[in-house]
């Protein structure tokens, strides 16, 4: 079944809020420090899991996963 970009990107877009949500994570893009004062930084994607507790018990460890490089096309 053939799909448009707005479509893929919707899909997308639901299929990785759900799974935030299922982790209660979040997703943020970092600066990542610059050689020269004036360049464009380049971004890392971060993602963070906060830990679980339950009764004062720690269920899961907190988790930061990073995804990696995003250099912004402007």
């Amino acid at each position: 079944m053939y799909k448009e970009a707005k479509e893929v990107a919707r899909q997308f877009e639901e299929d990785l809020k759900a799974l935030l949500k299922k982790h209660k994570a979040t997703i943020e893009l970092e600066d990542l420090p610059t050689k020269h004062a004036y360049s464009v930084p380049e971004k890392t994607i971060k993602v963070y899991i906060d830990a679980v507790y339950k009764d004062g018990d720690c269920l899961a460890e907190f988790a930061e996963i990073d995804l990696g490089v995003y250099i912004h096309p402007d």
